[in-house]
């Protein structure tokens, strides 16, 4: 497998063949001859595609629908729900010497 790795390569591999270029050069050639253009297809018809944000917004109405009214009404106190003190400084500072 090392031995394969290792065999030169061909021009061919080394070159970079911009295909896209060569499809618009071709397109623009045969219109200066005056050819019709000939196009890739119609485009694709439209599809079920979740809208996400839609989702996400339904979602978090669901959410707050079923939150229960406890946690809401301790919030418009400014209390935490849980009912846990913030947690206090146990280090004193240190002294200047």
């Amino acid at each position: 497998m090392v031995a394969a790795s290792r065999s030169p390569a061909t021009p061919d591999e080394l070159c970079y063949r911009d295909t896209y270029r060569e499809r618009v050069d071709d397109l623009i050639e045969r219109k200066r001859r005056g050819e019709e253009a000939i196009s890739e297809g119609a485009p694709p018809e439209e599809s079920n595609v979740t809208d996400l944000m839609e989702a996400l917004r339904r979602s978090a109405e669901q959410l707050r629908a079923r939150r229960p009214e406890k946690a809401s009404a301790a919030s418009r106190k400014g209390k935490k729900p849980g009912g846990k003190a913030p947690a206090r400084k146990t280090a004193s500072p240190r002294k200047a010497g």
